[in-house]
């Protein structure tokens, strides 16, 4: 009887630690998870606070009868690098596509973003809104000369 008592608690033992063994592991792989979101979304946090533009001059230009060319000059007045292909640009509330004299917005450097095609005649008066790779945006209105 005291034999198997013995093997009994050794069984239990063993099962214990192979358990105990497995929810630590487990437990780890979680808390290195739960440390890496924290420390992108810290990341994300420092650039958004780093990230800070302004829209230095919009002027809409007709581009045939109903409609206009849209060049708008921004400057990064924040301390991060911008794609200057990650912003989004809308007029009256409508995506469109552009091109920009450089590749990077570099802090205290200057983008000239221009867009053709809109729809809009001479005269019309628009609203802009830019926005930036991390949610940033920025508004104006202009009138197409």
């Amino acid at each position: 009887m005291g034999f198997s008592t013995v093997i009994a608690f050794s069984i239990i033992v063993v099962s214990f630690v192979m358990v105990t063994g497995l929810v630590v592991s487990v437990a780890v792989e979680k808390i290195k998870e739960i440390n890496e979101a924290y420390q992108n979304e810290r990341d994300k946090l420092l650039r958004d606070l780093g990230t800070d533009y302004e829209l230095v001059n919009v002027t809409a230009t007709g581009s045939g009868p109903s409609n206009h060319t849209l060049e708008v000059v921004i400057t990064n007045t924040g301390s991060e690098t911008l794609d200057a292909y990650g912003f989004t640009l809308l007029v009256d509330g409508k995506m469109y596509n552009y091109s920009a004299n450089v590749t990077r917005l570099y802090p205290s450097t200057g983008l000239l973003i221009t867009a053709q095609d809109i729809p809009g005649s001479i005269g019309t008066q628009h609203r802009l809104k830019i926005v930036s790779e991390n949610g940033i945006s920025r508004y104006a209105s202009y009138t197409v000369g």
